[in-house]
């Protein structure tokens, strides 16, 4: 009998194993058929001594549309030890939205700080990602934890209810927390990337794509619920989900022993009326309060204009921009662990007239023109000054102004013009233009010069990118004879790769 019970034993592990051992072989055929993606947040460059941010990475929270790619970015897989190694932590603002990379705030941050210490390897890596929220930031803490962080800059929280995985967006927002998490680590296994890719075509079968929907930008497209009156419920799911990942993260870099800065966010607030107004028997409408700001400013009570202009963005139905009860969640929990707190927002109002921000260092809802880039940069260049995280006493001398740098940086009318299309473009669709309005801007839009037509070439195909323009507008003058300006835009096209 004790044989017999020994048999039934194996016979029904066997059957409970053998699903598991198939799966695990799938896995490993897929893997050498190199089917899927290798989906790790750093990868090997092809230089050897290098890591570089997968341009992949993207894939793990974007399934029903293209996934967004970081900035190529490479640091040393051994950090020097003369080295400081910086990390950054956001989203399109971070990434340097609508401008690209030779005027990401990192990119300043990091040459600023070269100037300071000439003989330290500083590293900063831009993890900035378009389109995402907090849950794509706690999914990167650990690997970026692995690469030995000296600091942590953090700007995030204008995409936590349409960002991917936010409580309103289209990619998997209506899905529970622990579903979201399983998902982050599943999403490595190439028979769930295969699962995932089997629901997407049959979803696509029996949902075609309007034209609608082919011509929307991707702003348009993350949006699930689109409607969020304030302090609603679904309103305060979004803080919740916010305090409990950056939480979350913040713990495990205290708990690291590595430095965090984080700021709170900035919008623009004067020139860009709400997008969407909703009655509300606990709050006036959000246009009525933004109309008694105009009026409050154009009378020179600035203050009470201020005031008004920030409640009118809070109770804007439509979020994409975040509201003062999420900065106030930053600050709360900067506080709670000791994290060093700057205000972004405060440093723009300074250099903003009468303390409105607006057009003046704004593209358009909240992402900062060349001006506020620099601003950025400058914020936390003076943060990590003023707590000596680099070394105990900088040399005030070797820290040249602001103004420098602002004079000499390697950006011609080539990257305004790109960074302009790429706002007419987004403004040409919703929230900006009523939902009924098709997004018509690639088929109408009509550039102007050799300057103007490369920039829409490069915004709307991807087989053109800003180093190949800068080359080919350099090649123009230089055809024509212009040699100064050819030499420049030969020049500044490195400015994107260094």
């Amino acid at each position: 009998m004790a044989e017999k019970g020994k048999k039934k034993i194996l016979f029904y592990s066997l059957i409970v194993i053998f699903p598991y051992v198939l799966i695990i072989l799938f896995e490993f055929m897929l893997r050498i058929f190199s089917f899927g993606s290798d989906l790790h947040l750093f990868t090997s460059s092809t230089l050897p001594q290098y890591y570089e941010v997968n341009r992949n990475v993207g894939e793990r929270y974007f399934s029903k549309y293209e996934r967004t790619a970081p900035l190529s970015e490479t640091f040393l897989k051994e950090k020097p030890a003369n080295g400081f190694r910086i990390f950054i932590l956001g989203e399109s603002s971070v990434q340097g939205f609508p401008y690209d990379a030779n005027l990401a705030f990192s990119r300043i941050l990091k040459r600023r700080l070269q100037d300071v210490f000439p003989n330290r390897t500083i590293e900063v890596i831009n993890l900035g990602l378009t389109a995402i929220c907090s849950y794509t930031l706690l999914d990167f803490t650990d690997e970026m934890l692995q690469q030995k962080p000296d600091l942590v800059l953090i700007y995030t929280g204008h995409n936590e209810y349409y960002g991917a995985l936010g409580v309103a967006s289209m990619e998997s927002g209506s899905i529970p927390r622990w579903f979201k998490t399983l998902h982050l680590k599943l999403v490595h296994y190439r028979t769930y990337q295969l699962l995932q890719k089997i629901v997407g075509s049959l979803t696509q079968l029996i949902h075609s794509s309007s034209q609608n929907e082919i011509r929307a930008t991707l702003m348009e497209k993350m949006v699930g619920k689109n409607l969020i009156p304030y302090n609603s419920v679904m309103y305060q799911d979004g803080l919740g989900q916010f305090s409990d990942n950056i939480g979350v993260l913040m713990c495990k870099l205290r708990d690291a022993h590595v430095p965090l800065i984080i700021s709170d966010l900035v919008s623009n607030v004067r020139d860009l009326p709400p997008f969407r107004s909703l009655e509300n028997d606990s709050s006036p409408k959000a246009d009525s309060v933004y109309f008694i700001a105009q009026q409050s400013e154009s009378k020179h009570l600035y203050d009470r204009a201020r005031e008004q202009y920030l409640k009118a963005k809070d109770l804007d139905a439509i979020r994409f921009r975040a509201s003062e009860d999420l900065n106030s969640v930053i600050s709360a929990l900067a506080d709670s662990i000791g994290a060093i707190h700057i205000s972004l927002k405060s440093f723009f109002e300074e250099h903003s007239p009468h303390n409105l921000i607006g057009n003046n260092l704004m593209t358009d809802h909240l992402h900062p023109n060349i001006d506020g880039c620099f601003l950025m940069a400058e914020c936390f260049f003076n943060a990590i000054h003023e707590n000596r995280l680099i070394v105990s006493n900088w040399d005030s001398l070797n820290v040249p102004p602001l103004s420098q740098y602002r004079y000499r940086w390697g950006y011609t009318a080539l990257d305004s013009m790109i960074a302009e299309i790429r706002i007419q473009h987004l403004k040409s669709g919703w929230p900006f233009k009523p939902e009924t309005v098709v997004n018509t801007f690639r088929n109408t839009y009509k550039p102007q010069g050799i300057v103007d037509s490369l920039a829409f070439l490069c915004v709307m195909y991807v087989n053109i990118s800003p180093t190949i323009a800068h080359r080919k507008l350099a090649e123009y003058y230089q055809s024509i004879g212009d040699f100064g300006k050819a030499s420049r835009e030969y020049l500044y096209s490195l400015y994107y790769n260094t």
